[in-house]
């Protein structure tokens, strides 16, 4: 996990719009339009993207995505403390951003770093799975994440996750684990088989269901 580097490049992203906000009043009226509007824009992609659970076949985009979330995010923050009292909204500011250095939130800014593998396997009707090594903080949490999405057949690079899970080394054998879509079209198998040297037995397998009804 590049968790440097990701630090380093959050506060210098940070330190480049404390001095934007210190320098706002004499920035360019459509310039100022120009960066609202577009971090407006960013807030309202991530948003749409989550709640549809919809993304691109393309990682690092993804990832991308969300920098330009995180640092709109800041952004309108920053412009909210030069409201009245300022001392007040300095201090909700703070309050708001402290959240931002949570793992969850976090942890996915460090993937725009990360050179890890896909294994994507076509399991038919548009679905295919995504199996991808984890980058761990420790060796007992290494494993890789398997997740199930559609590819959607009139805009080929965007994908649709219908489901996902995280297999630990300490549990099977990770890096083997694959998915098959069920005769029914309305399930999928995800299997990890079982550490070698022990018996297929200590494996994990789950049969889930693709729609609710």
């Amino acid at each position: 996990m590049h968790v440097p580097a990701t630090l380093a490049a959050l506060l210098l992203c940070t330190l480049a719009i404390v001095l934007l906000r210190l320098r706002w009043p004499y920035v360019p009226h459509k310039t100022k339009r120009l960066l609202i509007v577009a971090a407006i824009a960013s807030t309202l992609v991530l948003g749409f993207s989550r709640l549809a659970s919809l993304s691109t076949i393309f990682d690092h985009l993804n990832t991308a995505v969300y920098w330009a979330f995180v640092l709109s995010y800041i952004f309108l923050l920053a412009l909210f403390t030069r409201l009245k009292p300022r001392w007040l909204t300095t201090l909700i500011a703070i309050i708001l951003v402290v959240p931002l250095l949570s793992a969850s939130a976090f942890l996915p800014l460090a993937e725009i770093f990360s050179s890890q593998p896909h294994r994507i396997q076509a399991l038919g009707e548009n679905f295919v799975s995504d199996l991808v090594p984890v980058d761990a903080l420790t060796s007992g949490a290494s494993g890789s994440d398997m997740n199930i999405y559609r590819r959607i057949a009139w805009i080929p690079f965007l994908q649709r996750r219908y489901m996902g899970t995280r297999y630990f080394n300490t549990q099977c054998n990770s890096s083997a684990a694959y998915a098959v879509l069920q005769p029914n079209h309305r399930s999928i198998l995800m299997v990890c088989p079982a550490v070698p040297g022990l018996p297929p037995e200590e494996g994990r397998s789950i049969v889930l269901n693709l729609y609710s009804h």
